[in-house]
Formats: C-alpha cells, sequence, structure tokens
C-alpha cells in the first residue's frame, strides 16, 4: 500500500515570471471544517482609532466569513457576500458583493469613531478603492471591543461558528491609526493593478504585522513582524509536517504479534491502548488489535475493530463500544481507548466518540497489532505508534490529539510501530515482535501534504531563486461547478452523485503539470476539459458521450480502469485509483498534447509505461486542438478529491519544462493594460464645445461610440478612417446613412478631433442643441478603441480596401466602396481570422448594420440596430473569415455598387478580448452559467440569439461593483437602465457569472453570444 504524503521525492517545479516590486512569499489558508483560527488576548488600547489591512482570496461564496473579532465588535463578509463591520452600537456594509474566487482581494477597515462626520467613523477600502457603505455608523467616540483587554480572533468568530473559507496574507493592524486611504499598504503599478507595498508608519503598542512567512514551525505562522512581539496562538493550522513512521498492512494475512507476557494483561485495571491508522476500505470488518487468546466468545480480552465505518470495541461476543464517528478512508486518526474504572472509553482525534461499562478481567498476556489474534480480519491500511499503558488511563477527558511520535510514558509496556527500517523494532516490549505476511514500513507525513496550510498562493507574482513560482494559484473554481462542496482552500471537494467542476485558470498554450488524490477509492474521473464543455447537467461525466464528449465539448478524463476521451470511454487494464495514489498530469498545449501517470509512472495512448512528457514522446492524448483553451476538470461521486496545482511541493518532479499552474507561469500578455487598446470615458455634459481626455492611447483614437445615458437619444459612432469632422457620425441603433441631417444633425453635436488622450465635441448648426454628445446635465459614455498608428491601402482582397489596423489588439477599421460581385473580397489587415464584424452601408438609405460573430457561423446573420434572432444569411457568401480576407455576396448592406462601406473587424487577444457563447440554465443561483474569458473584463455586449431579444452592453466604468447591472441597448436610444435584477451579473478576475434567470440573459437552453474587452488579464487582474 502507498500512502498520500508518504516519504518521496519532494519537488518544487522550475517556473518563469517576472518578480513584482513588493513581494509577498506566503499565505496562510483556513477551512472552517478545521476551525482554523489566530488567537491572541490584546492589552487594552485605544478603542475608537485603528486599522485592519489585509489580503484575501476567498474560495467559498455565500455563506459568513470571519476576518477579525473581538468581543461583541466583528468584521467579516457576510452570507450576502458583501464586507460587514458589526458593533452594537453601529453596523455597516458594503454595497457591493465579493463573490470572485479567483484572485484576491487587499481590503483595509479604518476605524475612527472620534469623528464628527458618521461616514468618516468606518471607511473600507477594497484594492485602493473607497467601497460605498451602508447601514448605522457607530456614535461618536464608542469604544469597540476591537484593542480591548478580550480575546482576539483572525479566521474565526467562534461564538457564533463562523470560520473562513479561503486565504489570508499581509495582514497589518495599526493601534492608535485610522489611515486616511489605502496608499499606505498599496499603490498602482504601470498597468493600474493594485499591488501590495512596504508599510513604513507606525503600528502603536498593540499592532502587529502578520507576515506567515516563517514556517518553520506551526507555531511560527503567528509571528509578529511589527517589532512589538505581539505574537499570535496558530490554532489548527499547520506549517510544516511531521513524519510518522509506521506499519502498512494489505488486508491479506498481515499482522504483527508479540510474544505472550504478563505485562500485556490489564486485568481489572485501569489502561490505554493508542496508536494512528489509516483505514484504506470502510467496508466489511477489520481488526487494529487484539488482546483475546481466541476469536469468539471469551472475556479475557478484547478486540478493537472497523465494522463498515465504524469503530468499535469487542469482547464476552458483543461490541462494547461504538463510536459515534464515521471513518473516511486515507483519512489518518489518532485513536485512544481507555479504561477508567469499570468505563471504557473510545477517543477519536482527542474527542470523545463512544463509551460503556467494561469491568472484564483482561487476563490474556497476548497482543496482536493488525488481525484478530487468528490472523483472520486483517487491517487494510496504515497503523502507527501503538503504545500500550497498563494501569493508567491516559486520557480523561477531550484533549489535543498529538500528531508527532508518541514517547515512553509512566507505566507504557509496549511501544512500536515507530521505525523507519523495521517493522518489528521497538521502544518498549517485553519481548520479540514477529511479524506475518508482507507487511511494510511506512512513512506517513503528518499532517499529509495537502493538509500544510502555508503556501505560495499570494497576490504577487514572482520567481524564486529554486522552487515553483509564487502567485495567484489555481484552485477549484466556487462558481463553475454542478454543485460540489469545496474546502481546504479549494483544493479539495465533496461530491453527491456525479458532479463535474473545472479549475480557475484556463491555458492556451504552455506546459503544465499539476497532481491529484482520490478521497475515496474508485470515485473521481480527473482529467481536462475544455471551455466549451460544460460542467452541467449534473450526473453526466466529463469525456462522456452527451457530457464533455464530442468535438463540440471536448474532454479527457481518466478513472483508472477506464478513460473517457472526447465521448469514447475505453476500457485501460489498469487498476481503479485508491486514494493512497497520486495522479500525475502533463498538459502540453505547445504541442497539443496530454500524458496521465500514476505513483511516478507515465503512460503512453495503449495505457504502456513508457509516456514521456519531458521528451514529448508517448502521449496518452495527441492532436489537442491548441485553439481551444484547456482547464484542469474532473467529475466526481460521493467522494471528491484533492487538488495540487503546486501551491504546496509535488509528490514527484514534474517533467522538464513543465510549470506549476499559477499565473506566475501564464504567457506574458500582449495588453498588460487593457486601457491602452479599448476604454471608457464618462462626462455631464455642459452645453459647450470641450476636449475629454483620460485615455491611455499610443495614437489617435480609432473609434469612438457615444451615448446619451439620460435620455432616449441616438447613440453615435465616429472614426479615423471617415473621419473625425461634420457629417461623419452613424448611429448603431439606427438604418439611417452617414450625417443624416435628421437623425444625425452636426447640431446635436459631433467629434471635431482626436488624439492619443481623447477627443473634442464641437457642434455646427442650430436645433436640440448638443443633445446627442454634451447637453447641459447631461449623463455621457464614450467607449473607444485605439486602431493603430496609419491608414493605408489594403489589397489583399479584390476590393481594395483603406484600413487602420491595431494587430496587436485585434482591432481594424475597414473602408470599402461596394462592388456587387458575389464572392468579392476585402483585406481586414488583422493577422487572424475575425471573429466580430460589424458592417455599416454609410450611403444605403434604411440600410441595417449587419454582425458576424463567431459562434452565430458565417451562415446566418444578426443586426446591431434590431433585436432579432440569428437567422440564415448568405452576407459572407456562407465563407467564413480568414487571417487576410473576408469574403462579401452583394447583398447591399455590405457591397452595393459604388457605395461608401465601413467594416470594424475584431478578433480575440488572449487577456485583452473575448467572443464566445454560452447557454442559459434559466436559474440565478451557482448553477446559473459562468463565462470564462480569461481576464477581467472592461466592456461587455451580451446577445441572445435564439429569440429576439435586445443587445446589453454593460462597463466597469458606470458598473463599478458587483451585481453588475446597469446595460444600454445598442439596437435602441433608450436611456440608461440600472438597478435591475432583471440584468444582474458579477464581472470577475477570470470572466463574468449570470446572477439573474431573466430570458433577456439566462432562459433554460437559451443561447448567447458576447464580445468582452479587458481591463487586465487574469495574469495580474485583482478580484472583484
Amino acid at each position: 500500500m502507498s500512502i498520500p504524503g508518504a516519504a518521496s521525492p519532494l519537488f518544487i517545479g522550475a517556473a518563469a515570471g517576472a518578480a513584482a516590486a513588493y513581494q509577498i512569499d506566503r499565505s496562510l489558508r483556513f477551512n472552517s471544517g478545521d476551525s482554523s483560527k489566530l488567537t491572541r488576548t490584546f492589552s487594552a488600547s485605544n478603542r475608537k482609532t485603528f486599522t485592519y489591512s489585509c489580503w484575501v482570496k476567498r474560495t467559498q461564496t455565500g455563506t459568513k466569513h470571519s476576518l477579525f473579532h473581538a468581543g461583541s465588535t466583528y468584521y467579516r463578509f457576510d452570507s450576502g457576500d458583501d464586507l460587514y463591520f458589526y458593533h452594537p452600537q453601529g453596523n455597516v456594509n458594503t454595497d457591493a458583493l465579493f463573490r470572485d474566487p479567483s484572485a484576491w482581494y487587499h481590503i483595509v477597515l479604518a476605524v475612527d469613531t472620534t469623528q464628527s462626520t458618521a461616514a468618516n467613523r468606518v471607511k473600507i477600502y477594497v484594492n485602493g478603492t473607497l467601497a460605498s457603505l451602508s447601514g448605522t455608523y457607530p456614535n461618536q467616540n464608542v469604544d469597540v471591543d476591537i484593542n480591548s483587554a478580550a480575546v482576539h480572533t483572525i479566521g474565526s468568530q467562534s461564538d457564533f461558528d463562523v470560520y473562513l473559507n479561503g486565504y489570508l496574507a499581509e495582514i497589518q493592524f495599526l493601534d492608535g491609526t485610522a489611515v486616511s486611504d489605502a496608499s499606505d499598504f498599496g499603490e498602482y503599478d504601470s498597468n493600474n493593478v493594485w499591488q501590495p507595498k512596504e508599510y513604513s508608519g507606525s503600528y502603536g503598542s498593540t499592532g502587529f504585522y502578520l507576515k506567515f512567512a516563517d514556517n518553520s514551525s506551526n507555531a511560527a505562522l503567528g509571528t509578529d513582524s511589527s517589532g512589538n512581539s505581539n505574537t499570535w496562538t496558530v490554532n489548527n493550522l499547520a506549517a510544516v509536517a511531521s513524519t510518522l513512521n509506521g506499519v502498512s498492512f494489505d488486508g491479506s494475512g498481515d499482522r504483527l504479534t508479540v510474544v505472550d507476557d504478563a505485562d500485556l494483561a490489564f486485568g481489572t485495571g485501569d489502561f490505554t491502548v493508542e496508536m494512528y491508522f489509516i483505514a484504506d476500505t470502510t467496508s466489511g470488518n477489520d481488526v487494529l488489535y487484539d488482546s483475546r487468546g481466541a476469536t469468539g466468545n471469551p472475556t479475557d480480552g478484547f478486540s478493537i475493530v472497523r465494522n463498515g465505518s465504524q469503530l468499535r470495541t469487542y469482547t464476552s461476543g458483543n461490541y462494547a463500544v461504538t463510536s459515534s464517528t464515521t471513518l473516511s478512508t486515507g483519512q489518518l486518526y489518532h485513536l485512544a481507548v481507555t479504561r477508567e474504572g469499570t468505563t471504557q472509553k473510545m477517543y477519536l482525534d482527542g474527542t470523545l466518540v463512544g463509551s460503556a461499562t467494561v469491568s472484564n478481567n483482561f487476563s490474556q498476556q497476548k497482543a496482536t497489532i493488525g488481525s484478530d489474534v487468528n490472523g483472520g480480519e486483517s487491517w487494510d491500511g496504515f497503523i502507527s505508534n501503538v503504545r500500550l499503558v497498563k494501569g493508567t488511563a491516559v486520557y480523561t477527558a477531550n484533549f489535543a490529539a498529538p500528531s508527532t511520535a508518541l514517547t515512553n510514558v509512566t507505566n507504557t509496556v509496549l511501544l512500536c510501530c515507530q521505525s523507519s527500517s523495521s517493522t518489528t523494532a521497538y521502544t518498549v516490549s517485553p519481548g520479540t515482535i514477529t511479524a506475518h505476511g508482507d507487511v511494510a514500513v511506512m512513512a506517513y507525513s503528518n499532517p499529509p501534504a495537502n493538509g500544510i496550510d502555508s503556501l505560495i498562493d499570494t497576490p504577487t507574482n514572482y520567481t524564486p531563486d529554486s522552487g515553483n513560482a509564487g502567485g495567484n494559484y489555481a484552485t477549484i473554481s466556487a462558481v463553475d461547478n454542478a454543485g460540489v462542496t469545496l474546502s481546504q482552500g479549494g483544493l479539495e471537494m465533496a461530491t453527491s452523485g456525479w458532479q463535474s467542476f473545472k479549475a480557475t485558470i484556463g491555458v492556451t498554450s504552455g506546459k503544465y503539470y499539476w497532481e491529484t488524490q482520490n478521497k475515496q477509492s474508485a470515485d473521481a474521473i480527473l482529467g481536462v476539459a475544455t471551455q466549451q464543455a460544460s460542467v452541467l447537467p449534473s450526473g453526466s461525466i466529463f469525456g462522456s458521450s452527451g457530457h464533455g464528449g464530442g468535438d463540440s465539448n471536448p474532454a479527457w478524463t481518466w478513472a483508472g480502469a477506464y478513460s473517457y476521451f472526447n465521448g469514447t470511454s475505453t476500457y485501460t487494464g489498469q487498476s481503479n485509483h485508491s486514494a493512497s495514489d497520486i495522479i500525475m498530469y502533463a498538459l502540453d498545449l505547445d504541442n497539443g498534447k496530454l500524458w496521465f501517470g500514476k505513483n511516478g509512472t507515465w503512460f503512453n495512448s495503449s495505457w504502456g509505461t513508457n509516456g514521456n512528457p519531458a521528451t514529448g514522446a508517448n502521449a496518452t492524448v495527441s492532436g489537442l486542438d491548441t485553439s481551444y483553451t484547456y482547464f484542469p476538470a474532473g467529475t466526481c461521486h460521493s467522494g471528491g478529491a484533492i487538488y495540487n496545482f503546486g501551491q504546496r511541493p509535488f509528490a514527484y518532479t514534474p517533467p522538464s519544462g513543465f510549470l506549476s499552474l499559477c499565473t506566475t507561469n501564464l504567457p506574458d500578455p500582449t495588453i498588460a493594460d487593457g486601457s491602452t487598446a479599448m476604454d471608457v470615458l464618462t462626462w455631464t455634459g455642459n452645453a459647450a464645445t470641450r476636449t475629454l481626455s483620460g485615455l491611455n492611447f499610443t495614437n489617435t483614437v480609432g473609434l469612438a461610440w457615444v451615448k446619451n445615458r439620460t435620455n432616449a437619444l441616438n447613440h453615435v459612432m465616429q472614426d479615423v478612417v471617415r473621419g473625425f469632422t461634420t457629417g461623419k457620425k452613424l448611429a448603431p441603433n439606427t438604418a439611417d446613412d452617414e450625417g443624416d441631417s435628421g437623425a444625425l444633425a452636426d447640431s446635436y453635436g459631433y467629434i471635431s478631433g482626436a488624439s492619443s488622450t481623447g477627443f473634442t465635441i464641437d457642434k455646427s448648426g442650430s436645433g436640440q442643441d448638443w443633445v446627442q454628445m454634451n447637453n447641459s446635465s447631461n449623463n455621457y459614455v464614450a467607449w473607444a478603441w485605439y486602431g493603430g498608428s496609419s491608414t493605408g491601402s489594403n489589397t489583399d482582397g479584390s476590393i481594395t480596401t483603406n484600413v487602420r489596423a491595431n494587430a496587436s489588439a485585434g482591432f481594424s477599421i475597414v473602408g470599402y466602396t461596394g462592388n456587387a460581385t458575389v464572392g468579392a473580397t476585402i483585406g481586414h489587415g488583422l493577422n487572424s481570422a475575425p471573429e466580430w464584424l460589424v458592417f455599416k452601408n454609410r450611403e444605403e438609405g434604411a440600410g441595417n448594420w449587419y454582425v458576424y460573430h463567431k459562434s452565430v457561423g458565417h451562415t446566418k446573420y444578426l443586426t446591431l440596430d434590431r433585436t432579432h434572432a440569428a437567422y440564415s444569411h448568405s452576407f459572407l457568401n456562407n465563407t467564413a473569415p480568414t487571417n487576410s480576407v473576408i469574403t462579401l455576396n452583394n447583398t447591399a448592406e455590405v457591397n452595393a455598387t459604388g457605395q461608401g462601406i465601413i467594416c470594424y473587424a475584431w478578433t480575440s487577444v488572449a487577456g485583452y478580448s473575448s467572443f464566445g457563447s454560452y447557454t442559459g440554465t434559466g436559474t440565478s443561483d451557482n448553477s446559473a452559467p459562468f463565462i470564462y474569458t480569461g481576464m477581467r473584463p472592461r466592456w461587455l455586449l451580451i446577445k441572445r440569439t435564439d429569440s429576439a431579444k435586445a443587445w446589453q452592453l454593460m462597463d466597469t466604468t458606470r458598473d463599478q461593483i458587483n451585481p453588475a447591472d446597469t446595460s444600454l441597448f445598442p439596437a435602441g436610444a433608450d436611456a440608461e437602465s440600472g438597478n435591475n435584477a432583471n440584468y444582474y451579473i458579477d464581472i470577475l478576475s477570470n470572466g463574468f457569472k449570470i446572477r439573474t434567470s431573466h430570458d433577456s440573459r439566462n432562459a433554460s437552453g437559451g443561447t448567447y453570444i458576447y464580445a468582452a474587452f479587458a481591463e487586465h488579464p487574469q495574469k495580474t487582474a485583482r478580484a472583484r
């Protein structure tokens, strides 16, 4: 038997990435199931004025998560996912909800109840921005319980059984100081990403700084680095593992027997039988320890038996003590069975789980370990540190269970199963110990490697001198699964029925390695899935036919005996995975290959053992389509799985060239700051010529799209190819010609000039002056794209085009004159095939805006100025765009003879733009669609395509918090719509999550397309 966490090569793989200016090395993982927390009793200090700063990564939403607590004062994520500061005399919460499980937040709480203005008494900053708060502020000069002479906790509000599920890093507490903003702890880098910086001010007397950088011991995790020595007590958090040596039993005749001796006869007195154990099965009966002289009904001894998933003691032909705790396979337990007077008790991990009256005279002088006295009911699993104490009940009440090797205490008569080299060695024994069967020495890491809470999942991307890169690591996504229950920082899950899930990071290129373990044998089917493969419906298996199977939804998963590759189930000849197996994955998207491995052995496509990811030879799967985005993914039944993406040491050395799955190791983005290619401006009109600034382009604005937010007025588009001057406006919500004197009169306002930083608004003539651009007191928005530095002729197609292209950002503006030739082609100036095209005949009169989207296909069309479903149409001559040209038929809207036509063309750029589709679920809970974009969207356009529904446009300048709902409608002149639950979505660091069941965004079975442009790529994005 092999054991999870057993002694094996611990390699921390190579990595690549740029170091941040200020580096956070480690984080601390908190898990509610472990009741993990940090505690400290303060000396009374300033209870009116203080600051608490931390970085936090959530891995579970929809439940309360405590950050900081003392007495009646607490600071936490509430069950509604808002941040909540509570004191009996005043409590406030953020208007924003924080449901992003894929990246880090920086959060600062500043309290100063001495302030005369109520709103200044509590402030919360998230990623450098002051949050809007609601509620009742504390009374002036009130003393809260933070900084009182009371127990303070981090990660727990134990009086309400509230714990944190997630990660904390860089916690700083300032006694007597309420910061005026978050700049003491962070700053924006050159790409406008909020980054940590070193604090240089005073901490005050009770202040502290928890870096979690010292992981030399569990206690060291609470070290204060402020200089105050305000160290915290660590509770149920592990920094390092101790090795427990023991013996492995295979369930088939294995046992250890101790020579008969009077020391082993407990008589009628007190005693303790103690050990660590792991069960590899919970079916049938196995025996841990037997003191009887024979099986059957003797009264002179007893045994400790696993009966199914429960532990029991057995004597006189009956069970005596029965544990109230259900055992899980693969989990290490500490067991103590005692007798105190006539009461036999059983403690599991320090907790009393059963007792019974047992007054027998245990006169037998035997001790059998790992089976009954006759060698039957053999143990299947691991036993370590067996200690028998005669005459003493070592434990009389609940206790803190040990985690290291047991020692020779008073009255110890047997202490064995501790050796690193011999199954029969002992520290204390009345005589020889004899091994039977094929028992073997085994070393176990306690806690197992997956139990270590000091991790290198941090807010800063960095590359150490050796070992894995630090950075934001992949976890199992809390917003992209079919209902699994996550724990241990999103690295473990439990399932009920077949439920699927994906990781938070998807990849399109590069080489990546990760490892998994089953929580139960033969229960997890794990591998990779593409973005197209949905985690729904529950009850299906990734990679099987009809769910993750077939060319449209590819996935490749493996359970051991069977593989599920792109819709085909195949018997592999391998055994099913047990809870002790380490399953390995090597994904090479530079060459379209995937290897599966187990316990250090790599498999080829026939499940032979000569796979070699390091050389690229003998892949398990070849020919992966590298145009897809791939995710670690899988399906589990009633158990679950444990993942390691590299945030802790791997059990096996990754193949050369393969990296851990974190943001540091993602490719450097082409566009690190989305605002250099696309940005949003807002302003309030003043009915005068004005120049708007704030853009960060390299050269002149390429395309500007403007909308009056206050009133129902036409949208306006102008671009650099047609010119920023009079008579050049187009309205995407109407079919009107360019510069139409009615709908698009220049007196309504137009863009008269543009630069790299903005554009100038002017008007010509009179009549409804400025209304479309700059009417007094009206609110406006402009969406602007940078289109490159020069305009030139393009002769790639049969029609010469006038093109302004920003190929690195996947955007071009194409002007041309139609010729009504079927099959005519136009060059677009991009280096890859456009995925979204918008055409407008500038001169036709009542010519609609024709739209191509890759997810609708080249045989159908939509129109930007109308809301109809996608209909069949041959305007692209039923030909998909290529890397150089777009093919047209003679449809007047795209190719009328002698008429000027403009085309806006976009293609996706990893980390900056994304064009795709999703299928609605008709639900608004966590089963609603999550759409991965690989970036934090800045601008988002959604359209239902199987039904007539409005185009809906959102951006994060107008909607700065989640849930976002502020929409404008390209097919209509409507004013801005906000505070509407029908439009709820969450914009996240790696995509967006639908939060409504409304049919405009999420009808059951409805099909939807989207176009999205980024604030920042996932490599650097902060949680929102």
